[in-house]
């Protein structure tokens, strides 16, 4: 039998009804409501800088702050601390380029080295999770619009070896 018009299931109490179906009922809605928050899908947003990634999570709703990120209303919102990735130094390529010598010049490697900053791979390894986190269905790129912005941030996306589509 159909519920009562107006009648929540958590509150059918009635002799019709009775307490089994109320049980019922809540166990089956709080079942679906942890089915639910189990398929919520996140897009990841990262930003150039953390002040601009505060920005952007206060107008998207995600306060709840954590370790190196921002989370609410199926967002998170992360940052780049800047250049997070950089071009490795000449002699990363070959030692005696260690010293600069006119001759040797110009250098140009086959391949591109790129080196992660002491004190920036923390940063690096949360963006790396956040990229892969299954339930991150977008990546969205918020640096800045220039080429600069763009290379921060596809750099960063290259080297955690993100395939997720990403939006601008």
């Amino acid at each position: 039998r159909p519920l009562p018009v107006g009648a929540a299931p958590m509150q059918a109490k009635s002799p019709v009804w009775g307490y089994a179906a109320a049980t019922y009922w809540s166990k089956t809605t709080k079942s679906r409501e942890r089915q639910v928050q189990a398929m919520a899908k996140y897009n990841l947003v990262i930003a150039e800088k953390p002040s601009v990634a505060m920005s952007l999570a206060k107008v998207l709703g995600a306060v709840s702050r954590k370790d190196g990120y921002m989370e609410g209303g199926g967002w998170l919102v992360s940052w780049c601390v800047g250049h997070l990735v950089e071009l490795a130094p000449a002699d990363a390529y070959d030692p005696r380029y260690g010293k600069w010598v006119y001759t040797d010049l110009p250098i140009l490697p086959e391949h591109w080295q790129y080196i992660v900053p002491e004190d920036k791979k923390k940063q690096l390894e949360v963006l790396k999770s956040l990229m892969h986190r299954e339930d991150v269905e977008t990546v969205v790129c918020a640096t800045d619009a220039g080429r600069e912005g763009q290379l921060i941030f596809q750099l960063v996306y290259n080297l955690c070896g993100c395939e997720k589509p990403v939006k601008r």
